[in-house]
């Protein structure tokens, strides 16, 4: 959990809010006595929306920006119904929505495709004294102060955004009114309801469209809240790698069972598929999925740390070795 740095009553021993990082017990849990304003970092999609944690790479140039090397994958998907999305959570310690700064909050992304609209920022908003009374204040990432084109693209919060919100249990307000209008940011500060919530979450989404355009992946990099930088990177560093790679696989005459399919219809010359994942530890789990349409085949993959330096035969159990 990330928070703000205590300078009150500071020793010389500062091992205890080093980078503002909020400790944990051996088991993970967070320890309360520790003040923290803004959390770890979440993925999460919603209808054909996805989400994954990916290093950046110097295919893309996503390497080029963010703190950590990591970005979050958001892949909107198809955009059917107001639904489909990709998003990131951020964990808020109850500040004041008049607290959030205009200028000091901003944000980057890397988009594959030109899209309807950008990665835009909600604030999630409650009754610090009633969670019954609680909104979401959705910046309009269509409209034309958000950047939407392929490659890189970034936004700085302004009191002029285009926000609508909607919510429940919030009363009469003097100023944004009604659910669902747009209002330029400034006057939700305005609102007499608004202005005395606080933020309990952050989130950033691709997606929330519809007619049918398809979503392709936007790379958030950089997010920064008050000046403060947020390092981007996957909880106990588990994220998802897809790796697309394409191989014209052939068997040695009619394809039969325990058939073993490589790029040599006489199965002699096949080679491994390398992947870089971008990182070290543990694969809990591999799956390959084939494009086609065609050919409808049970298929095992062998993962190995390295090349193999023997080749499988047809019809028979297949085992490969390492040297």
């Amino acid at each position: 959990m990330v928070s703000k740095l205590n300078t009150a009553g500071r020793t010389k021993d500062r091992s205890r809010e080093l980078f503002g990082v909020v400790l944990k017990d051996k088991t993970g849990a967070i320890r309360p006595d520790q003040p923290w304003t803004f959390g770890r970092p979440t993925l999460q999609a919603q209808g054909n929306g996805r989400s994954y944690w990916s290093r950046g790479t110097a295919v893309l140039s996503t390497h080029q920006k963010g703190s950590t090397g990591w970005v979050a994958e958001l892949i909107g998907g198809v955009q059917t119904a107001w639904d489909d999305a990709a998003e990131m959570y951020l964990p808020v310690n109850e500040m004041p929505l008049l607290d959030l700064q205009v200028g000091t909050t901003m944000w980057s992304w890397f988009q594959a495709a030109t899209q309807l609209s950008g990665v835009g920022m909600v604030i999630w908003v409650h009754d610090p004294a009633d969670f019954d009374k609680r909104a979401e204040i959705t910046m309009l990432a269509e409209t034309g102060h958000m950047e939407l084109g392929a490659g890189w693209n970034a936004h700085e919060l302004a009191d002029g955004n285009d926000c609508i919100w909607y919510g429940e249990n919030t009363g009469t307000h003097s100023v944004t009114a009604t659910q669902g209008a747009p209002y330029d940011f400034s006057k939700f500060l305005a609102d007499d309801v608004f202005s005395k919530y606080t933020i309990y979450r952050l989130s950033w989404a691709h997606g929330f469209q519809t007619g049918g355009s398809d979503y392709k992946a936007a790379y958030l990099a950089d997010v920064k809240i008050n000046g403060i930088q947020i390092p981007l990177y996957p909880d106990v560093q588990r994220f998802r790698k897809t790796v697309n790679t394409q191989k014209t696989l052939d068997a040695n005459g009619a394809y039969t069972a325990e058939d073993v399919m490589s790029e040599s219809p006489t199965n002699t010359v096949g080679t491994d598929w390398d992947f870089n994942f971008g990182a070290s530890g543990k694969i809990v789990q591999a799956v390959i999925a084939s494009e086609t349409t065609g050919l409808t085949a049970e298929v095992d993959l062998y993962l190995f740390s390295r090349p193999p330096t023997s080749q499988p035969e047809s019809g028979t159990p297949h085992l490969l070795s390492l040297a």
